[in-house]
């Protein structure tokens, strides 16, 4: 498995995906710098702890940048291998087909967690810039950062499996984005509102609570790479 993980992480630095992963922390950061900036004042005015206004204010991107990050992520990782049909020679190495899809789930898992941890830094920047606290709340921030993450687990390993048994890669990405685009308009169950019900404060979601969707973001998210891989050792992945 070991040997997996690093020939997946060679492959993956060939790609755009590690300047994907930072451009997501980095986009939210300019974009409430933005938006403090100009609002600050009326901001910090409202009946709320400094911490739940940053979290508030960061949540109308978060949950959208990550959904939208583990579609493009799936198709990046899998894409490579239709692009270069590259599954025929994979497949015949001495490798189980099992997993093989299991390291690629891992290694999305991976720099979706990557992606989590650098939005702490971003917390702590603005809450440091904009004079929120004298206290800075570390770990709200690495709550803040990850518990979004943990939640979008069951739509990245959808995305992962949709992208591997469909060659055109378009489909898959249309699904994604869909889902992502209208992740607010679904009911609380569907995956795509995990990840904007885990923000660990109570802001507008009626079914914000981090206490149900990030273990359920967890636990439906293995069932999902467990299934994936199962379909995956047992299914015919188109070579040509």
């Amino acid at each position: 498995m070991l040997r997996i993980l690093a020939a997946e992480r060679l492959k993956m630095k060939r790609t755009w995906l590690p300047v994907l992963v930072l451009f997501g922390p980095t986009g939210i950061l300019l974009s409430m710098m933005v938006d403090f900036g100009l609002r600050r004042d009326f901001l910090l005015q409202q009946p709320l702890d400094s911490w739940s206004i940053l979290v508030k204010e960061v949540s109308a991107l978060l949950p959208l940048t990550l959904l939208l990050g583990s579609t493009l992520l799936a198709s990046l990782m899998v894409g490579a291998e239709h692009q270069a049909s590259s599954w025929k020679h994979l497949l015949t190495l001495p490798l189980s087909r099992f997993r093989i899809y299991l390291g690629k789930g891992i290694q999305m898992t991976g720099w979706l967690l990557m992606a989590g941890i650098l939005m702490v830094p971003v917390f702590a920047f603005l809450w440091i810039w904009f004079e929120m606290g004298k206290e800075v709340p570390w770990g709200s921030f690495l709550k803040g950062g990850l518990y979004p993450v943990l939640a979008v687990l069951p739509v990245a390993m959808l995305q992962l499996w949709l992208s591997v048994v469909i060659r055109n890669q378009a489909l898959p990405v249309f699904i994604g984005v869909v889902g992502s685009l209208f992740n607010k308009l679904l009911p609380a169950w569907m995956p795509w509102a995990y990840p904007g019900n885990s923000i660990p404060v109570q802001i507008a979601w009626e079914d914000n609570n981090p206490a149900v969707w990030v273990p359920a973001g967890v636990g439906v998210g293995i069932l999902l790479l467990i299934l994936g891989a199962l379909h995956f050792s047992r299914r015919e992945v188109a070579t040509e």
